[in-house]
């Protein structure tokens, strides 16, 4: 089993409509057993992977990664099982391909915790030893180990969520932009992330960068490139650059439909279809 953070603390770059991308590829065409646990309280991952009735059913009764939290505010401990109990298994986002997808889900109650998690660090610390260690203690041993890969979900933020996040992971995959807001303040989030590595003893792999929405015909996304190609921070830069076209976001549009990747992704000869497809097998070479 292996667990990555999906992290960037700008939004807007695809970040979601990747993970679920590279979820659906490695669940339908490599059979690999797949779980997305959703760290972000904008919860669009949950929604997407769900549809909105069952995502509601999830946050009423407390089944989200929130009430990971929230039983710790409530009890002081987690109890043997509770991760295990927030599983949503046998999600089919691709028709004739069930059982081996599936999700953990959030809920705008997350913000809420998260920002009373901030304020009160020291008795947190004294419950728990530290607020960064929830997600780890909850799914780590119990849950993990009975996928191949999990991948996280996280915030445009580097709060007590995707803190958690990254210690709970093996490491972290940036996805971003290939433009000058997306790419800002990367150095600074590197160095926040190695100063956690070092916090909690243990090495948070950087896997590297992924270039999305990639514009080829733009000067400024061509030159941007080169330039993320030559700086250390966004390295590896991956080879698979994932191209701008209006699929995407009719992949993600499509959530409540059971599809086949040709109906979400465009057919085998689709530019889109392809580079998703080719990233993924780069996935397992780079993860693995």
């Amino acid at each position: 089993m292996i667990a990555i953070a999906m992290v960037n603390r700008k939004g807007g770059v695809g970040k979601t409509t990747l993970t679920l991308a590279l979820a659906d590829f490695l669940n339908a065409i490599h059979g690999f057993r797949i779980l997305v646990v959703d760290m972000d309280p904008q919860s669009n991952a949950s929604l997407t992977m769900l549809g909105e009735k069952r995502w509601v059913k999830c946050d009423q009764d407390c089944k989200t990664v929130a009430d990971i939290f929230a039983e710790v505010q409530k009890n002081g401990s987690i109890p043997a099982g509770f991760g295990k109990a927030l599983v949503i298994s046998g999600i089919e986002r691709v028709k004739g391909v069930s059982g081996t997808l599936s999700l953990i889900p959030c809920t705008p109650r997350l913000q809420q915790i998260e920002e009373e998690l901030m304020e009160g660090d020291a008795a947190w610390r004294y419950v728990m030893g530290s607020p960064y260690f929830l997600l780890h203690a909850a799914l780590s041993k119990d849950v993990f180990p009975s996928f191949d890969f999990v991948l996280i979900d996280c915030p445009p933020a580097l709060g007590v969520a995707t803190l958690n996040a990254l210690t709970a992971a093996n490491g972290y995959i940036m996805p971003t932009i290939a433009d000058h807001v997306s790419t800002i303040g990367v150095s600074q989030l590197d160095g926040r992330i190695r100063d956690h590595s070092k916090g909690i003893r243990r090495e948070i792999k950087r896997y590297g960068t992924i270039v999305n929405r990639f514009k080829s015909a733009t000067i400024l996304h061509r030159t941007i490139l080169a330039e993320m190609r030559a700086k250390p921070e966004f390295q590896p830069v991956w080879d698979i650059i994932v191209p701008d076209t209006v699929k995407a976001e009719e992949a993600y549009a499509k959530h409540e439909e059971i599809l086949t990747l040709r109906g979400r992704y465009g057919q085998e000869s689709h530019i889109y279809f392809q580079a998703l497809g080719q990233l993924a097998e780069e996935f397992i070479r780079r993860v693995s």
